[in-house]
């Protein structure tokens, strides 16, 4: 097992030695990095560079070795060759980076760090207090073990795209300061402490689907909950709607059970499209393709009351990872961000039950739908 603290050999090709090619693109990456302030340069770089070489960059990326369902490698760019897309080194790429190597001490005590703190998480019998970490705090812990300060930037982005750890929802501000939630998922890397182990955990996690966890069933219908959230958002705000139900006929087979894929997706993309055309109505708030839902949540949070602020913003960034979840399966480079996503809805990265993944998509936005009603509810 990896998760023992044992050392464990590794012969994975991830960590196979590089071709001069792929050298040459991590290279090119660990410079600009550490040049940027942390920052990873844009594809168009990698490009030009590569370019003034004779080499074509797509095809020198497409050469380095993926790893389970997430097609984890050293290298993270959704093979998204356009302009201004992002390409970065994971922690598999740094190890392989002279210059960036230096670093992963620092992303396994981030690793151990967010473990503990998931396992002596406090909490209350009838109260669920989510584990959220900020850098500000792991930058405190990282001083007292008497290490020189690090930049919020570094290990934002030390976590940033190694995304089969399976965080939850946070943010990052424009310093690189962040907060993240620690989900269960990362229990599996428990006692990681190498790159050889590290490889091996993701080995055993990518070699089976997460399990399905239970959800408490609504009583209220999808359908129900979206119409009758909708009557209480109009006595909040002037009579005004929320939603829009611009096909009735495709709002009512969201109470349909579906048997395919392609169903899955249908039911996926009108649920999606209803909650981002209200977002998109609202006047006020910050909106973004992580959090398509941002001017509702904004407008929420500024009328609850605010002990109900953590439960409206936990409701919300559940309906968040259905769109998120929604444009994955429509557009190839949002991939990760749909694994994420899934995760954080307990959907198996590659269904085989698409009747049990739509009754759990939508038993979870209904119940999110429902907390949204109450809090509302309470002030209307």
């Amino acid at each position: 097992m990896a998760g023992n603290g044992l050392v464990v050999p590794n012969t994975h090709s991830l960590l196979a030695p590089l071709t001069d090619e792929q050298r040459l693109v991590v290279d090119l990456l660990a410079e600009a990095f550490l040049a940027d302030d942390y920052q990873w340069p844009f594809y168009d770089h990698i490009e030009r560079e590569l370019d003034r070489r004779d080499l074509d960059a797509q095809e020198i990326l497409l050469t380095f070795p993926t790893l389970g369902p997430w097609n984890y490698c050293a290298v993270h760019w959704n093979r998204n060759d356009s302009p201004e897309a992002e390409v970065a080194l994971t922690v598999v790429g740094m190890s392989h980076s002279p210059a960036l190597r230096n670093h992963l001490d620092i992303f396994f005590e981030l690793l151990a760090y967010l473990i503990t703190r998931r396992k002596e998480r406090p909490g209350q019998r009838r109260e669920v207090i989510t584990p959220m970490v900020t850098s500000e705090e792991f930058a405190k812990h990282w001083l007292s073990l008497r290490r020189s300060p690090l930049s919020p930037r570094l290990t934002m982005q030390l976590k940033e795209h190694d995304y089969p750890l399976g965080l939850g929802s946070g943010g990052s501000q424009e310093d690189g300061s962040w907060n993240v939630v620690v989900t269960r998922r990362l229990l599996a890397f428990a006692g990681v402490d190498s790159i050889d182990s590290y490889v091996a955990a993701l080995e055993e996690l990518g070699s089976s689907p997460p399990a399905t966890e239970p959800v408490l069933v609504s009583p209220f219908s999808l359908v129900g909950s979206l119409d009758f959230f909708n009557a209480v958002w109009a006595l909040t705000h002037n009579r005004t709607r929320l939603f829009n139900f611009v096909s009735a006929d495709r709002t009512t087979r969201l109470a349909w059970d579906i048997q395919t894929e392609d169903e899955f997706l249908s039911q996926l993309s009108t649920l999606a499209g209803i909650l981002r055309e209200a977002d998109k109505r609202l006047p006020n708030g910050k909106r973004s393709q992580l959090h398509p839902l941002g001017r509702i949540k904004a407008d929420l949070q500024a009328l609850v009351d605010p002990g109900s602020v953590a439960r409206v913003s936990e409701a919300i960034e559940t309906l968040e990872a259905i769109i998120v979840l929604r444009d994955a399966g429509q557009h190839p480079e949002a991939s990760d961000r749909g694994l994420r996503a899934a995760d954080r809805l307990g959907l198996p990265h590659q269904p085989r039950n698409w009747t049990g993944a739509w009754q759990r998509v939508s038993t979870l936005a209904t119940n999110a739908l429902n907390t949204l009603q109450e809090e509302l509810n309470a002030v209307a």
